[in-house]
């Protein structure tokens, strides 16, 4: 099982990846294979940039700050 995690300044590396109908409901996002979640970053940084171009504004967000991480050894892969 892999995640999907990001870089934040105050605690490192967390899953804030999540999936659910409601707040209470709401777990972290896990996927089974690492081209799942790479899949889903794409997705992510294709739905930003979007945004960001119906705002008007020309640069594109990276997927930089995300990352693929093992569940069982909690390594990045």
């Amino acid at each position: 099982m892999y995640e999907v995690r990001t870089n934040t300044w105050c605690d490192g590396w967390v899953n804030a990846w999540s999936v659910g109908d409601r707040d209470e409901d709401m777990v972290p996002q896990t996927f089974e294979t690492i081209e799942e979640a790479q899949k889903e970053i794409n997705e992510h940084v294709d739905d930003v940039n979007y945004g960001r171009r119906l705002e008007g504004l020309e640069e594109d967000e990276t997927d930089e700050g995300l990352g693929i991480f093992d569940c069982d050894t909690g390594e990045p892969v």
